[in-house]
Formats: C-alpha cells, sequence, structure tokens
C-alpha cells in the first residue's frame, strides 16, 4: 500500500503556531496591493492592533513605524514589490507608549491562479538590540581608535606576487601610492626590502610558512620594523588571514591589516626596563579582552567583562580563580582541554591559538555563550611574557539556533496525539504521537475518518452534539473510549476545535488529545474500593443497629424476672423464675455468640449460610420472651411444617424473628385480647413465614413508604426507636429473599417473610 502524502495548509500552521503560543513570531501575508489579508495572533499582540482593524487598514500598521525609520522602511519595500525577491528589514514600532525593535521578513509567492501574496514573519529583537546598543557605541570608538592608531590594510595575490597597500598604511611609513608604485613597485621582495635587517628573515619565514600551510586558514600574525622615508624605523604589527572559499578552500590571496605600533613598542620597552609589562589597549574593543601573567595573575582587563559576566574587572583581579569558577560545569573538561593545550604558554610559539566555546554562568544566574580566542605573548628575545585571550558573548546566536530547533519539535514531538481533519471529518495530518498510541501509521489514516477508532461508549445523540458545537465555531471537550489498530481499547481525553480562514469560514479542525487510559482505570479501581468499604460501612453499621436493638429485648426480659423473683412469696415460683432466668441468660449468650460471628464476616462480601431449622429457632425466641409474653396476656400459636428448613445466617435469622416478635408485643391493643400466630410452609425456593398480630396496625397509606426506613417511627410509643423493621428488610435482602406488609389501623399487622428454603 503506498503511503499518502501529508499536507499542512494554511490554517493547519495558523492552529499549530497556537499550540506552541510561546513562539517568538508573528506570521503575516500581503496581497500585492499591500493590504494584509492575514495575520496571527502573535503578529497582533506584537502590534497592539487587531487582526480587524489590520484588515481593514494597512495603514494602522504603518502608522505605528518610528518617524527616523519611515524613510528607510518605505524605500526597502517599494524596492522589493518592483523586483518580486526576498524583502528584510529591521524597524522600531511604537507600540503601547513604547519603542520595541522588529525584524521583518517576507517571501513572494505566486498562487496556482497567478496571484503574488508576500508570505512574512515579524520577530521582537529589542532584546538583542539592547545588547547591541552599547557593541555599536564601542565600534564607533573601535573606529576612532583605528584613525588615530594609523590602521592600514594589505593584500596579498601570490599567484602573481602582487602586494597592494591602503594610503592609510603607507602612510605610516612617510609614502603615497604614487611614490610607492614608482620607487619600490608591488612585489612582495620589495616589502621585504623594507624592512628592519633584524626582523627580515624571521618576518618573511613566519609568512612564508603561512602561505605553505594549506591546511592553515586562521590568523597570520607578527611584527617587525619597516623604514620611514625620513629615515626612521617604525614598527608593524602585521595580521592576516587567507581568503577562501565556502568550501574553505585557499584561493591564493591573503587579506590584513598593518597597524603602526611603534609608540607601543617604545612603551614596551621601557616597561621592560622597568620591570613593568604591558597592558593590552582594548578599552575600545566590545570583547572581553585580558592579559594573564606569566604568574597566573592579571595585568590588565577589560571593562566589557562586566557587560559578558555580570563581574567587574576588579572582581576578577581580586580572585584569579573566579574565572574558572563561572564555567558551566558541563563545559569545564572542554576548557581544562583548551587549557592544557594552548595555556601556561612558554613551550608554545605566539602564532598559535584556538576558537574554543563554552558557557558560563552570569552574575545575574543566567547562561551565556563565550567565544574564546587566546595565545601566549614572548618579548623580542623570546621571554614568556603571559597569555592575552578574548571573550566574546555569541548567546544570541545560539539561541536564535536552539529556538528554532525547540519550535520544530514542539509540533512533531508533541506530547499530546494532534489530529487535523478537514470540514467533513477527513484526516488531513497526524503527528508521530497519535501512531504511537493507536498503532495506525499516517500512511493508514490519511484520507479517512476519525471513526475508524470508535466504540460503542458514545451514543448517536452525543456525536451529534459534538458536531453542532464545533460547527457553531466554538471547541468541544470531553473523553472518547476508543480501539487501537491491535483491537485493544484506551480512553483520551480530547480538545477538538474549528479552525477557520480570514472569512470566519471553518475549514479544518484540529484535535489535540491525551491518553487517560491509566487514568480511567485507576478510577475504577477506586470506584471498586469504595464500593466495598461504604458495604463494609453499611454491614457494620447494620451489626451497631442490630446490638443495640435486640440486646434490649434481653435486658427488659431479664428485669422483669428479677422483678418477679423479689415479689414471689414462695421458693417453687422462685425456682421457676430462675429457671426463665436461665432460659434468658442462654438466649442474650447465643445472641452474643451469633452477633459475634456475624461480626467475624463482616469482611467478606457473601454473608456465610447453614441449614436452619425455623421451627426451633422460632420456639427459642418464644421461649426467650415468655415473661414479656405472659405479662401481656398474648396468646401465641404456631404453626410451621417439619420441612421448613431455611438457608440463612444464624444471626440474621434470630434478629429477624426476634423484631418481628417484640414488635407484635410492643404495638398491641389494650383493647382486645393480643394474639400472635407464626405460620411457615414450604413455597418451592422459598420458605413462605407469615407473622401476624391484632395489634394497633399501621396507616401503610400515609406511612407504607418509609415503613422500613432508618429511624421511622410511626407511634408514640416511647420504647419506639425506627430500627426494626429497616434491621429486618436489610438483613432479609441481603439473604437473597423478600418481605411484605399489610396492615390497617386498630386491626392489626402481618408481614410475609420469603427466606430462602435449605435442602429437604
Amino acid at each position: 500500500m503506498a503511503l499518502k502524502k501529508q499536507h499542512i495548509h494554511l490554517s493547519d500552521l495558523q492552529h499549530i503556531k497556537s499550540a506552541v503560543d510561546n513562539s517568538p513570531f508573528g506570521i503575516y501575508i500581503l496581497d500585492r496591493d499591500v493590504r494584509f489579508v492575514y495575520v496571527s495572533e502573535g503578529f497582533c499582540r506584537m502590534t497592539d492592533l487587531t487582526a480587524d482593524e489590520l484588515y481593514e487598514d494597512t495603514a494602522a500598521f504603518f502608522n505605528l513605524i518610528h518617524t527616523d525609520d519611515v524613510d528607510a522602511f518605505f524605500a526597502a519595500n517599494e524596492a522589493t514589490l518592483k523586483g518580486f525577491h526576498e524583502f528584510s528589514h529591521e524597524l522600531r514600532l511604537v507600540t503601547g507608549g513604547r519603542i520595541r525593535w522588529f525584524w521583518i521578513r517576507s517571501l513572494p509567492k505566486q498562487e496556482e491562479d497567478g496571484t503574488w501574496y508576500w508570505h512574512g514573519t515579524m520577530l521582537d529583537i529589542t532584546n538583542r538590540k539592547e545588547i547591541e546598543r552599547p557593541s555599536d557605541e564601542a565600534r564607533t570608538r573601535y573606529e576612532t581608535f583605528t584613525a588615530i592608531s594609523n590602521t592600514g590594510a594589505w593584500e596579498y595575490d601570490m599567484r602573481n606576487d602582487r602586494l597592494w597597500f591602503s594610503e592609510e598604511y603607507l602612510a605610516m611609513i612617510g609614502l603615497d601610492a604614487r611614490q610607492y608604485r614608482l620607487q619600490y613597485g608591488g612585489k612582495m621582495q620589495n616589502w621585504i626590502d623594507l624592512m628592519h635587517p633584524e626582523d627580515r628573515n624571521e618576518a618573511n619565514r613566519v609568512f612564508q610558512s603561512y602561505l605553505a600551510d594549506e591546511a592553515d586558514t586562521g590568523i597570520y600574525e607578527t611584527y617587525f620594523r619597516l623604514k620611514h622615508s625620513n629615515g626612521s624605523w617604525v614598527w608593524i604589527w602585521s595580521r592576516g588571514r587567507k581568503l577562501c572559499d565556502e568550501q574553505g578552500r585557499f584561493q591564493g590571496k591573503v587579506l590584513g591589516t598593518h597597524i603602526n605600533v611603534t609608540e607601543t613598542k617604545e612603551r614596551e620597552q621601557r616597561l621592560k626596563e622597568s620591570n613593568t609589562k604591558y597592558r593590552i589597549a582594548a578599552e575600545f574593543s566590545p570583547d572581553w579582552e585580558y592579559w594573564v601573567r606569566p604568574d597566573g595573575t592579571f595585568e590588565y582587563i577589560s571593562p566589557f567583562c562586566e557587560q559578558i559576566s555580570g563581574y567587574t574587572a576588579d572582581e576578577f583581579m581580586k580572585d584569579i580563580s573566579l574565572f574558572e569558577k563561572i564555567i558551566y560545569t558541563e563545559d569545564k573538561p572542554e576548557w581544562e582541554r583548551h587549557k592544557r593545550l594552548h595555556i601556561g604558554g612558554q613551550n608554545h610559539q605566539s602564532d598559535e591559538f584556538e576558537t574554543v566555546e563554552f558557557r558560563i554562568q552570569h552574575k545575574d544566574g543566567s547562561i551565556h555563550w563565550i567565544e574564546h580566542i587566546c595565545r601566549p605573548i614572548f618579548d623580542d628575545t623570546g621571554v614568556y611574557l603571559g597569555q592575552r585571550g578574548t571573550n566574546r558573548d555569541v548567546t544570541q546566536r545560539h539561541a536564535t539556533g536552539s529556538e528554532m530547533k525547540k519550535l520544530l519539535k514542539a509540533v512533531q514531538n508533541s506530547p499530546a496525539t494532534v489530529v487535523i481533519t478537514d470540514r467533513d471529518g477527513n484526516i488531513e495530518y497526524v503527528n508521530p504521537k497519535f501512531t504511537e498510541v493507536t498503532g495506525y501509521t499516517p500512511g493508514e489514516v490519511i484520507g479517512l475518518n476519525p471513526r475508524i477508532l470508535k466504540s460503542e461508549f458514545k451514543s448517536r445523540e452525543e456525536y451529534e452534539n459534538l458536531w453542532n458545537t464545533i460547527l457553531s465555531g466554538k471547541s468541544w471537550t470531553g473523553e472518547f473510549k476508543n480501539i487501537k489498530k491491535n483491537g485493544e481499547a484506551y480512553w483520551e481525553h480530547a480538545m477538538i476545535s474549528p479552525i477557520t480562514d480570514e472569512t470566519g469560514f471553518i475549514t479544518h479542525f484540529i484535535a489535540i488529545k491525551e491518553d487517560i487510559t491509566q487514568l480511567k482505570k485507576r478510577e475504577d479501581e477506586l470506584k471498586e474500593v469504595i464500593e466495598i468499604v461504604s458495604d463494609q460501612n453499611k454491614r457494620l453499621q447494620e451489626f451497631n443497629y442490630i446490638l443495640s436493638h435486640n440486646i434490649r429485648s434481653y435486658a427488659a426480659n431479664i428485669a422483669a424476672i428479677l422483678t418477679e423473683s423479689k415479689a414471689a412469696d414462695d421458693e417453687s415460683t422462685r425456682r421457676e423464675l430462675m429457671g426463665m432466668l436461665d432460659t434468658v441468660s442462654e438466649g442474650l449468650l447465643s445472641t452474643l455468640y451469633n452477633l459475634n460471628e456475624n461480626l467475624s464476616i463482616q469482611r467478606e462480601v457473601n454473608v456465610e449460610r447453614t441449614e436452619l431449622d425455623l421451627k426451633a429457632y422460632t420456639d427459642k425466641i418464644l421461649a426467650d420472651h415468655k415473661i414479656q409474653l405472659a405479662e401481656s396476656g398474648i396468646q401465641v400459636s404456631v404453626a410451621i411444617s417439619p420441612d421448613c428448613t431455611v438457608s440463612y445466617n444464624p444471626a440474621y435469622l434470630q434478629s429477624v424473628l426476634q423484631n418481628l416478635v417484640t414488635n407484635a408485643i410492643r404495638y398491641r391493643s389494650e383493647k382486645r385480647t393480643p394474639i400472635i400466630e407464626i405460620k411457615a410452609r414450604r413455597n418451592g425456593e422459598f420458605v413462605e413465614m407469615t407473622v401476624r398480630d391484632n395489634g394497633i396496625g399501621i396507616d401503610l397509606k400515609h406511612h407504607g413508604s418509609r415503613l422500613f426506613g432508618l429511624r421511622q417511627v410511626f407511634t408514640d410509643n416511647p420504647e419506639a426507636r425506627g430500627l426494626g423493621l429497616y434491621i429486618v428488610r436489610n438483613q432479609v435482602s441481603v439473604m437473597g429473599g423478600r418481605i411484605d406488609v399489610d396492615s390497617s389501623p386498630g386491626q392489626g399487622t402481618t408481614f410475609t417473610v420469603w427466606m430462602p428454603a435449605g435442602a429437604y
């Protein structure tokens, strides 16, 4: 299958630019009539103008141009329009009450219909200009220095052995161009003949060695004396460099400068005689110049060191290790290598040097890139005088290249999935993260609809809402459960936004999506834990209700027996009451045991069951409440078939029977002889048990919906707590059964409970 080429349209780039909104560029497009047809948000921020203002009147932009830059800008613009070539210009704009520098660059491009447009960018270069300002001032001082120091230029063409000197150079030795041509001509030998006899051989050797070494494209440098027309000798500092093509091949020419350093040499001699050293005259240099003595201390540091490093010359003078201290840790090995090979120079020749780059930490904490050059210095007799060096701040050069790389990486290496579609939803672009997440390559999905990833998670109505939102010009945010190429499901959090052209018409859509599969998984795990904890809390709460509610019944029975025992007249009655007390005590202990067993299994999702004899449990509950039943005059009848065994938890069965019996006792009627009828029969997979009384009854029309609620009380009985029926209903439900009620006020109540039947 052939791969389809990806296409990123202008509007795509506009949105991608928004995604990397920290980009320093503003983007614009001009038509041939110099009208804006598109401006980016960044361009608007730079100009403090809205897109509508710029589209309506291009002059709104021109009015921002600084008065001093207007003529130059329009002249450059007019030349560009005539020649249809690249436009590159720096100018100042006055926006927001302040002046800022910008670099504007554009290229003409002809569309398929023959229409010409200029596609351009604008970059705020105010910071760079602030840095360059002192450089410009220093350059002016440097040119003044060059003039007063009598610096001249020279060129040597080895192909025809021709030397050319500027008028400044010739003036150093008292000649003009005509005199030099007539008297000496333009040959190398004539130049050598002008040298002092003591300097002639060495100067010629150094220069010829430089020419002979084709690999040496560095700087040639030497000192010699030339004879002035008045008979005196002039010291010349000669420097030059080979002229090479772009491939670094020597073109046969050397270009250089001659500086009259007679006064410097005389001063050096005087300093030598008085045991002081020469200082480098670099006050006007835009670079950080220094001279280190043989003992490692500084002879001189130029003032510009503070501009580059933040530290003054005095601070470096006082701490000779400060320079190495501020070198960036990762670059120290490179500095040590350079120092080992090129510093400490008594064994090095004076023309040896190396350019090396490393970072330093500015006093304000910022990082600056430094281009460093140094070389040893010797006097005429070969005595080592120290090391001379130059540090140049090249941070801006590094930053420009670095920012461009970052911008490109931000587009292609986004940690989020990026998908761009046309207006119909057909994919036109996906970034590498898309392939990493879904498994689909760009060639497999470009031209298709993202529905290839669709699962059945979202309804048709939800997709309609999504499309209605983005077609209205708004962004949609939500979650998708999609399917990867390998069939694996995954979750994404997506933001889908429309992309519009200059007229506001929606041309494309962009989706930026994050894989949240692991987050959703953790959410599901958390929900499961919450459900388990909630269920356990509910069971523990229920246990507390059972404990407080059921134990009260036994406490009431024990209290009643003790009261009767105190009032008994004969020993036989007391013995009978003590027997009842034993029975109630056994019931209480049994209840506590069952409750304890029930508590021990509260951690389990499924409550423990066992085969229980319903008749035996009913008889035991009635025996536990014999005193209360007798005192209340209640007539009890029990009709439970022998096959009524239930699959139940003992604590739950005991609690259900006890609550239904005590409710019948508590809510009996004083107007008639109270009765309690308990019946049970096997009905398929369940045992159907009814507990009927003729007590005060319940108004189900008013209370039926709340009957089994927690703490719901429907009478004025002071013993009512609203717990019994709540406990019964929950326990019956947990065991897989159900409970119904039929009641009328003043007639009585019948509870019907269906419990899972045990084995025959």
